[in-house]
């Protein structure tokens, strides 16, 4: 064969007969795609054994009959043969050549008989077989509804006809006078297509074959052998007392990385010193979903569920009569932003029987808790967050908690109080629980309102490091594709796929957890490396000289303060002033720099837009800034109780433009001769309050973006 001219080679080189490996695809199109469908269309008649008019393995009769699920390619056997051939491999598709085309055929049609119930031998046959009801059996496999003759063993040799079944791998759809099953292969495809695509059961795609239907008896297989899997796993087998020893929540995969006193933890865990405490803490993360509802359909008394309370939900019968007991017990407003969780708790509850899913989770390692999911029947009420609070943390013997929740500033409000109305097996010990902090996702945290940001936030408490509360997020866009299948579904079918989905991503968490942390340790110590040499630069820049000679210890004085702070924040640092409706001057310093950031964050994603920014762009931008300056008028208003005294002192100190611009804007009683260091040498007159501001920028500030020069203002 002479090379044409695309065998040139792709690197460039002189002509080859071969293209680079690197390019497959191409290679594919050039030199193989015509012989492809050449030998697809020859499979599809008798192709190389057209010529051949006798059995291979007889010698006696026509050759008519091959198989489509055997490697053999394509070989024409007779009818007798075939049979032969298949006697274990029942479920193969047959076709026959007719003289025109093949035509599906199934062994049953050809004589083939499934004995059940005699294992020692292939000779071992059955002398009283029991054929199937009406000699019509289904068998669901190899991707397809089989229609087998099936006998059983009726000379009491092989036992119980689900026993014969289950002994040959195939799973009956009912216990008593069975006619369906499934492979075991099948049931474990399907299962691993289910947690994998999050797909449903379904049928012939295209209505043209004539099998039995049997599309609620493989739901009802594939719900069985999913709950038989946890059990197995669980290792409830074993239990000498039976299934009905199982107690709450066992059956759900535990974080293994999360503290379990006497399982993972040293014996002396709880005299180890106050600073080495937040190894031991359990972090958690609560959160709701309104995607994955249940409309009104079936009941509890039509469909339970199998298990109830032996996974991840909660028992039903316990929640449900909690609920109903404090259905009436009223729900406070924010008293932050207008959350919908909190005012509006019905926005979701229409024309449904679960309204959603609340759930509690690990927030450091992303995994679901037993006993911490519920449904929801009208919103995100208290009543029903707390329950999955307190039965997640029930019986438990660590003395610290973590709680991150998107309205922690308002749920944890009334919390103690609402618990004490609930019933005693699912109220906290106080006096176990020695310490607990309630912060908010750090997602979520920035619609809240400014005291929010100081008191519920991640970034400023300690030993929490880099977590940010929003593991819920990530287990609900894991689940969320569910939601499809799971709305039509009755109570307990729905209990129990969200179970199993639920036991499979914890599954998936822990043997991935050897990469996962690697991966993270790998990323966080050079990160942290930066961060403390960027900390001790910072320290040395602060220990000025003060007037008379002697060292500044602004930093130890400083740290004092924070410790203090963190101890409790909501008190403030002794001694603080209160500048405005019980708000600190820290905090009113803290908004101010968290204001800078905002601005210099805002003035770079102006200049990276360029010089052709879109209208969305454009429109997004304006957005930003109207809202940044909403929040400095605001913060303005309480300006007029800080003396620019403050200004000087920092600027005396060496702490720079960054660590006073918070004070600055605060000031307006001062004057250029009191004060002449103030900002660059000059001070705004008193009363007239903050220059005006172009896209949240400083007159100071150079930025330009479309025309505008923010530095000639």
């Amino acid at each position: 064969m002479k090379p044409g001219p695309g065998l040139v080679g792709l690197s460039g080189s002189s002509p080859a007969l071969n293209i680079t490996k690197d390019d497959p695809l191409r290679q594919w199109t050039q030199h193989s795609r015509d012989d492809f469908l050449d030998l697809l269309l020859e499979l599809e008649g008798r192709g190389v054994h057209h010529s051949r008019s006798v059995c291979p393995a007889c010698y006696l009769e026509p050759s008519a009959y091959c198989c489509d699920s055997c490697t053999s390619g394509g070989e024409l056997l007779c009818k007798g043969c075939i049979v032969k051939e298949h006697g274990k491999s029942p479920l193969h598709v047959i076709k026959f050549w007719n003289g025109k085309f093949f035509e599906t055929k199934t062994l049953k049609d050809l004589g083939l008989r499934i004995q059940l119930g005699h294992w020692a031998s292939r000779e071992d046959r059955c002398f009283l077989p029991d054929r199937a009801a009406g000699d019509s059996f289904v068998i669901i496999g190899e991707g397809r509804v089989h229609s087998v003759a099936l006998d059983f063993c009726g000379c009491g040799k092989g036992g119980l006809q689900t026993t014969q079944l289950m002994r040959a791998g195939l799973y009956p759809a009912t216990v008593v006078d069975p006619r369906t099953a499934a492979t075991f292969a099948e049931l474990d495809r399907f299962e691993l297509l289910n947690y994998e695509s999050k797909c449903s059961a379904g049928t012939d795609n295209s209505g043209l074959l004539k099998t039995p239907g049997r599309y609620y008896s493989f739901l009802r297989m594939t719900r069985e052998w999913t709950h038989l899997h946890m059990l197995k796993r669980a290792g409830r087998g074993h239990d000498p007392r039976g299934l009905s020893a199982t107690t709450p929540g066992e059956c759900a995969l535990l974080c293994p990385a999360c503290p379990h006193p006497g399982k993972n933890l040293v014996e002396d865990w709880k005299s180890y010193p106050e600073e080495k405490q937040f190894l031991f803490a359990l972090f958690l993360a609560m959160d709701a979903n309104f995607r994955l509802k249940r409309k009104d359909v079936s009941t509890e008394r039509k469909d339970p569920g199998l298990g109830d309370g032996w996974s991840f939900y909660c028992e039903v019968e316990k929640y449900m009569s909690h609920v109903a007991k404090h259905w009436d017990m009223p729900q406070e407003r924010s008293t932050c932003v207008s959350h919908d969780a909190v005012d509006k708790p019905d926005r979701e509850a229409r024309g449904t029987a679960s309204s959603g899913i609340g759930a509690v989770d690990c927030a450091r390692h992303n995994m679901r808790r037993p006993l911490a999911v519920g449904d929801l029947q009208f919103g995100e009420r208290y009543i029903n967050m707390d329950y999955m609070f307190f039965r997640s943390v029930a019986g438990t013997d660590l003395v610290r908690l973590i709680v991150s929740y998107d309205i922690a500033c308002q749920w944890h409000i009334n919390i103690w109080s609402r618990m004490s109305t609930y019933d005693t097996e699912i109220q906290m010990d106080g006096g176990a629980i020695q310490y607990i902090s309630f912060l908010v996702s750090k997602f979520h945290l920035p619609a809240h309102i400014e005291a929010c940001n100081l008191l519920f936030s991640f970034n400023l408490t300690p030993h929490v490091g880099q977590t940010d509360g929003e593991a819920p997020e990530r287990n609900w866009a894991n689940t969320n594709p569910l939601a499809g299948s799971t709305m039509q579904m009755g109570p307990g079918a729905r209990r129990d796929a969200l179970n199993a989905h639920f036991n499979d991503s914890n599954w998936k968490r822990i043997v991935g957890f050897g990469r996962s942390l690697l991966k993270k340790t790998k990323t966080a110590v050079p990160e942290m490396m930066v961060t403390k040499a960027a900390l001790a630069d910072m320290e040395s820049s602060l220990r000025a000289v003060a007037d008379d000679g002697d060292e500044l210890d602004a930093v130890e004085t400083w740290t004092v303060m924070v410790q203090e702070w963190e101890k409790d924040c909501e008190k403030g640092v002794e001694g603080e002033k209160e500048v405005f409706d019980g708000m600190h001057l820290s905090e009113m310093l803290s908004i101010g720099l968290q204001l800078e950031e905002n601005q210099r964050s805002l003035s770079s994603d102006i200049s990276a837009m360029g010089q052709h920014a879109t209208d969305d762009q454009q429109r997004k931008l304006l957005e930003r800034t109207g809202k940044l300056r909403r929040r400095i008028e605001a913060w303005v208003v309480v300006r007029g109780n800080i003396h620019c005294e403050l200004v000087v002192r920092g600027v005396n100190a060496g702490l720079g433009l960054g660590w006073v611009a918070g004070a600055v804007l605060l000031s307006t009683h001062c004057s250029e001769a009191v004060y002449p260091e103030c900002i660059m040498g000059t001070c705004w007159p008193a009363g007239q309050g903050v220059p005006v501001m172009q896209y949240g920028l400083w007159p100071n500030e150079p930025a330009l973006h479309q025309g505008y020069n923010h530095t000639s203002r």
